[in-house]
Parts: C-alpha cells; structure tokens; sequence
C-alpha cells in the first residue's frame, strides 16, 4: 500500500448545496446507491492549482499508485477545462496506470452525452471498467487471465472535474472505492465522498442481495475487517476482474451477462 494525495486549489469560496442528477439521466441511480459524488458551484469563474505527492509503502516493491491532470484552457463553456484523479492500485500497477493514461478521455468523451456532470462521471468509470475487465483477445484469450494486470489488480479512483457553466465554475467529484475527497474551505476541512468498504452495512446488503447461495454471504469478516469473497477490502472498484462477470462468453459454461452482476463489486461511483 502506498499513499497518494493531489489537491485542487481554488481561491474562491465554494458554497452552494450539492446538485441532483438530471430526471432523464443515461446512468441509472439504484435506491441504494453511494452518494459519493457531488458538485459545487462557485459564485464567479476561478482559477485553479494542483500538486501531487506520492510515498511508496514499506510492503509493495513498487508504487501501485498513481495521479493525473488534464488542462485545457481553451475549453468550450459547458466543457470540462481541467480534470485531476488520484487511482490507488492494488495487486499490481496495471489497472491505476491504465486510469492514469486513459480515464480523463472516457470522461471528455461521455461528457457531450450526458444531461449532468455526475452522469458524465459516472458512465465514464463503469465503461472503463468494463474495458479493464475483458478477456484476452485471439482465439486462446479465453483460456488467459481475465482483466489488466490479471484478474486480482485493480484501483481505486477519486476525480475532480471543473468547467464552465452560466457564468459560474461549477466542481464535479466523485470517487470509486475507499479514496477520498476534502474540500478546505475558511481553512476547514469538509470530506466530500463516502467510502465503498464492505465495512459499511448497507453496501454489504447491496453486495448480498444478488447472492445466489442463502446460506453463506459473499462478505465474510476475515484479518480484522470485512472483506468481499474474503479478500477484498473494497465493495467498489476498478479492475478486479475475478470479482465480475465480462459480459461475454469465456470458454467455460454459459454465465450471467449482465457485467457487474459477479459478487456486487462495480465501479459506479
């Protein structure tokens, strides 16, 4: 495990109340769904600063972590003008460098589609994950490992998007797995996103609802914390490919195709 931080500075004072999603969103929003995305308009248009700063940890020979920024100053109104994301990578480095390199276009991309920014977020993340998760291609792919990096690397995902709207700067967050948002303001701090650990009763009730097996739950209490399948600390994700379905055929018996149906781990954020 290693530790990666970035902030977005701005030096107006971010104040209004979180934004819905619109009535005829692309993204579906189960009832049960985190609230682990928000957005904050600011009253005139900003300017912003960013840094980073990463610290391998003492168990991993390499950093699995890893964070990006995307600028653009010539962006149209409505369009985002700078996108930062912080990805914490686990088994491996594959999937964060993958979100490092790739997920600001999948967002840019969705954005025009969308009615709302967290819509934009939001669909971008779920089809980044289903593209970190397909087989192999090539007709032996169907015998390899599933997913980048193999079927046990994966990432968590925390991004902040700002843009242009009506005059205003309006702030955009969202976070897949346990990463975390603050906002300082009036030198204070406010955490902005919610945590997706199997640590949190309702996301355990959302995982175990589309348990097949009664008598025994997908998350189990094991090494001091509850852990889906046993193993992973997170109830939302990127990657992680042996905790999801693909959607396609693999080989080895007809499976549900519905992608995330899986142990309930996706990467909505």
């Amino acid at each position: 495990m290693a530790c990666t931080s970035a902030f977005v500075g701005t030096p107006a004072s971010l104040r209004a109340p979180a934004a819905t999603r619109s009535a005829r969103a692309r993204v579906s929003v189960r009832a049960d769904a985190s609230p682990a995305a928000t957005c904050v308009v600011t009253p005139a248009t900003v300017k912003s600063r960013s840094g980073s700063a990463s610290v391998k940890g003492t168990v991993r020979k390499q950093n699995e972590d890893r964070f990006a920024s995307y600028v653009n100053t010539t962006a149209a109104p409505g369009s985002p003008f700078a996108i930062y994301g912080v990805y914490d990578g686990h088994g491996g480095f594959a999937v964060s460098e993958w979100l490092k390199t790739n997920l600001a276009s999948v967002i840019l991309e969705e954005w025009p589609k969308a009615d709302f920014c967290l819509e934009a977020i939001s669909q971008a993340c779920l089809k980044a994950d289903y593209t970190l998760i397909q087989p192999p291609g090539g007709f032996l792919g169907a015998f390899g490992e599933r997913g980048v990096g193999g079927a046990k690397c994966g990432s968590t995902a925390v991004v902040a998007v700002l843009f242009e709207e009506n005059g205003s700067t309006k702030l955009c967050t969202a976070n897949v797995g346990d990463a975390r948002t603050l906002l300082v303001r009036d030198g204070k701090a406010v955490q902005l996103s919610v945590d997706h650990v199997p640590d949190d009763e309702a996301e355990r009730r959302r995982i175990d609802a589309g348990n097949p097996n009664l008598r025994k739950s997908l998350v189990t209490f094991t090494e001091g914390s509850w852990r889906v399948g046993g193993v992973l600390a997170l109830s939302r994700a990127f990657g992680d490919a042996f905790l999801k379905e693909s959607g396609k055929f693999e080989g080895f018996g007809e499976r549900n195709a519905d992608y995330g149906s899986g142990v309930g781990v996706n990467a909505e954020p």
